[in-house]
């Protein structure tokens, strides 16, 4: 019996060793909403098959520092801290804010990127402040904190309303089509 309990014991610890080992040598998976250019969007060169952009490079230098391979996951930007939270991911990356609440769900790098937010129209209108956005329907992506700030506006700017969507390019295309008065974004 103390043999068979010896050998047990022995699996246990050379299993455990194991697991260890496999933890570094699988790719870190990283989620992104690939429709935020210039830091992350499709490939379209290779038939939209990869991403691109500045945080690719940035977390592909992350991980050839730790030695480890990346694994990008696309997800809509609105999925990524769930994403992170359900263990689902490693890590996220697509411009997320680092706001009091997210900060209360997951951990953030020190930040690499300051950012304004900006506003999209059509060419034709003319928005010098924030008031300016009164009696428009404005969009922004789903989860952000475009979203918020949007829904700010609406609170205080009379005849504001607010509609979300996973994608930016979704987003444009409102504005385009005559269907949204603006869209709030970052100004990069």
């Amino acid at each position: 019996l103390k043999r068979l309990f010896a050998f047990f014991a022995c699996v246990f610890l050379v299993a455990c060793g194991k697991e260890n080992t496999n933890e570094e040598d699988r790719p870190l998976v990283v989620m992104v909403s690939p429709d935020n250019p210039p830091f992350e969007f499709k490939d379209t060169g290779s038939g939209g098959k990869g991403v691109l952009g500045f945080d690719i490079d940035l977390i592909n230098m992350v991980g050839k520092q730790l030695g480890r391979e990346i694994k990008i996951v696309e997800v809509d930007f609105s999925a990524i801290i769930p994403g992170i939270q359900s263990k689902r991911a490693d890590m996220g990356i697509s411009g997320i804010a680092a706001t009091e609440k997210r900060r209360k769900s997951v951990d953030f790098s020190d930040p690499y990127h300051s950012y304004s937010f900006a506003v999209v129209t059509k060419q034709d209108t003319v928005i010098d402040n924030h008031q300016d956005l009164a009696n428009k329907r404005i969009g922004a992506q789903l989860g952000s904190t475009h979203e918020t700030k949007s829904q700010e506006l609406s609170a205080i700017l009379p005849g504001v309303s607010v509609f979300s969507l996973n994608k930016l390019p979704e987003l444009i295309l409102e504005v385009k089509k005559g269907r949204a008065g603006a869209v709030m974004t970052e100004e990069a």
